[in-house]
């Protein structure tokens, strides 16, 4: 078993919830990574903008070509998909800041890294990114001891902006917002990692269209 970094926007994840949550998509560029992903391998889900982890999911299915729309009526990019079946689901208001001492101090991502630093998300570097072992581990308990806990971490006023920063598009689950950043640094962390902008280096975020999908 191998852990994977699954990201999604406020928005993906609502979307994905709204699906059923059997499905996660990537784009055609992600094709060859996803093709040694193996069934039984965890997605470890990462919420950009508000920069928490959110959940587990584990890998039911070989990576397989659909371009069936799921959370775009046209052109759905995310045609690279999986079969997942959920272990762990976190709301926003319940998902791990990753700047939370005993995660960020100890995986190899965050670690030795200065909290606000610019710059600090591109150690993210995209959806599927195979993660550490001892990482996985660390993250995949914490979030199960979450589950059940009626523990909170409230939004911050930085984090009530980014959801707030939205623009509407149209998608097959209906009006979906997506965030239009309002400021450089923000910027950097929606073009490395929110929507799965990374699957396409030649995207800017302020296309909003293209922030729809998962």
């Amino acid at each position: 078993m191998r852990y994977y970094l699954n990201l999604f926007s406020p928005e993906t994840w609502r979307a994905f919830k709204d699906h059923g949550a059997t499905v996660s998509g990537f784009s055609i560029h992600q094709k060859g990574t996803a093709e040694r992903i193996e069934e039984g391998d965890l997605f470890l889900c990462y919420l950009v903008r508000v920069s928490r982890w959110c959940g587990i999911l584990r890998v039911a299915s070989h990576a397989y070509m659909d371009e069936t729309p799921i959370f775009r009526v046209e052109k759905d990019p995310f045609v690279v998909r999986f079969k997942v079946a959920p272990v762990v689901m976190l709301e926003v208001e319940r998902a791990l800041p990753i700047t939370l001492p005993e995660i960020w101090d100890n995986i190899s991502l965050t670690r030795g890294v200065q909290q606000g630093v610019r710059g600090w998300a591109k150690h993210l570097q995209g959806s599927l990114r195979q993660i550490p072992d001892s990482d996985g581990v660390l993250l995949a308990a914490r979030m199960e001891a979450a589950a059940p806990e009626a523990q909170t971490f409230p939004l911050t006023d930085r984090d009530r902006r980014a959801l707030a920063r939205q623009a509407v598009v149209r998608s097959v689950a209906g009006d979906v917002s997506v965030e239009i950043p309002d400021n450089e640094e923000d910027e950097e962390e929606e073009e490395i990692a929110a929507g799965r902008v990374e699957h396409d280096p030649g995207h800017l975020p302020s296309d909003v269209a293209d922030l729809a999908g998962c």
